[in-house]
């Protein structure tokens, strides 16, 4: 194959195809839309016992979806070993990744146990930090922070070898290729959620400096990062006074006062999908073809507005929350600087396929004098080729798609602090907590949850 010179370039040019989650987590599902984790962490474990759901090959989405179920559910410390679990495989499977060979390095991902998406990476920490912090381990919540902007800072750097390893080996065995180009990756410099956390555990700890450089970092990063935030930025969050002094709400709490954080999720951040991508070569016998990849189909989520509503007998009052960070945006970014590894390293395997095709027509023309025996013989080889090339969709299912934030000043005491999930004026959830004792210099923190 190598030298075939008829091969000078192909490109992308149309997608046509995705392919649906299977059924087999419609328990899960059920249990999940329903605010049941108990159930969907039930409806899971049967589903694996049944040998339908989490095959040998998917460790880290097993941990990685009960992690999350149990965080949902309140099972911190079994939510804080399973992620725990899910980030040491995905450790491993990269340092596995970067000492195989180039050859090897092109296979399917369908065929390998399955390695993590970045995204799932990132926000591992994100819930690993706030099961320490529900634990009563601040320092703890703020080690997985730092894990994950250092993760941040490599990620943008991460695949550029690994593309120039793969064009270099497809020039190896086919002369003249050109590599189809993928549109540049999303920026992807810091999380807005992260550094939230991080300020308003800073803020607990009694170390306002560090809690008002991280609060200043947001705000940097909302004004840089118009891919990812959408809107201004929340009035809570806009600092004023001279540099190095500045404060906010989340910073300024009055004399005797306490403040209470709440923390939102809702709806579930996309999935991946199957996509095929329309290729053309200069091939007699194989003019066209498809490159099956994976891409990230969104979940639309019916909730647009949160409402808390808190009763005591020292406040009573109502506050909205605000979004944070658009998960699914983030998940985006992370997947695009993947991307145009993921497009040439299947793009590569599919030449090879049909140059095998290709090699099979000429070859059957030669034997039988006849075009028509070779287009045949050529057909049903890429045929058995494309029978071989389908996309790796698994990804973590239960990661939410958006993330609120809010806070209230409150003398010290108990109160009763009811949430509501809105699509419009109509309130789609609603999730009570008796009794939330909020006390002055510590984080005070609560979490609400609806995917539906």
């Amino acid at each position: 194959m190598k030298g075939f010179r008829p091969l000078l370039c192909a490109g992308a040019v149309v997608f046509l195809s995705c392919v649906s989650s299977p059924g087999a987590y419609r328990h899960i599902d059920a249990g999940v839309d329903a605010g049941d984790f108990e159930g969907a962490l039930a409806a899971l474990e049967s589903g694996r016992q049944g040998q339908e759901l989490y095959l040998p090959g998917d460790a880290i989405l097993l941990y990685l979806d009960r992690g999350i179920l149990e965080h949902y559910a309140g099972r911190y410390g079994e939510s804080a070993a399973d992620l725990e679990a899910a980030e040491d495989l995905i450790r491993a499977a990269y340092t596995r990744s970067i000492s195989q060979g180039i050859a090897s390095y092109i296979l399917n991902d369908n065929v390998r146990d399955y390695a993590g998406e970045d995204y799932e990476d990132l926000y591992i920490n994100v819930f690993a930090a706030l099961d320490y912090y529900h634990r009563g381990d601040s320092q703890g919540a703020l080690v997985e922070i730092r894990k994950l902007t250092e993760k941040l800072d490599f990620l943008a750097a991460k695949y550029a070898e690994d593309a120039a390893r793969i064009e270099e080996y497809a020039r190896s065995r086919v002369e003249g290729i050109t590599l189809p180009q993928a549109p540049p990756p999303v920026n992807l410099a810091d999380s807005a959620l992260a550094r939230y956390l991080s300020g308003i555990f800073y803020r607990g700890m009694g170390l306002r400096d560090d809690a008002r450089i991280d609060f200043a970092r947001l705000a940097d990063l909302w004004g840089a990062s118009r891919s990812v935030q959408s809107g201004p930025l929340p009035k809570a969050l806009a600092l004023s006074g001279p540099r190095g002094q500045e404060r906010n709400a989340e910073l300024d709490i009055p004399p005797g006062q306490a403040r209470l954080n709440v923390l939102g999720f809702t709806g579930l951040g996309p999935i991946k999908v199957e996509e095929q991508v329309r290729v053309f070569f200069p091939f007699p016998y194989v003019p066209d073809g498809y490159i099956t990849i994976p891409a990230l189909r969104e979940r639309p989520s019916v909730i647009n507005g949160v409402e808390l509503t808190v009763e005591g007998p020292a406040y009573s009052g109502s506050v909205g929350l605000y979004p944070i960070e658009n998960m699914g945006a983030v998940m985006a970014a992370a997947f695009s600087q993947k991307y145009q590894v993921t497009l040439a390293k299947t793009f590569v395997r599919t030449v090879i396929k049909y140059l095998a095709a290709e090699m099979a027509g000429r070859s059957a023309t030669e034997q039988s004098g006849s075009e028509l025996f070779g287009f045949i013989a050529a057909r049903a080889a890429k045929a058995a080729a494309d029978a071989t090339e389908r996309a790796d969709t698994r990804s973590s299912r239960y990661l939410p798609s958006l993330a609120w934030a809010g806070g209230i000043n409150l003398p010290p005491g108990n109160y009763a602090v009811t949430v509501r999930f809105l699509a419009g004026s109509r309130v789609v959830y609603t999730r009570i907590c008796d009794s939330v004792p909020v006390a002055a210099g510590r984080t005070n923190l609560i979490e609400v949850v609806s995917l539906r």
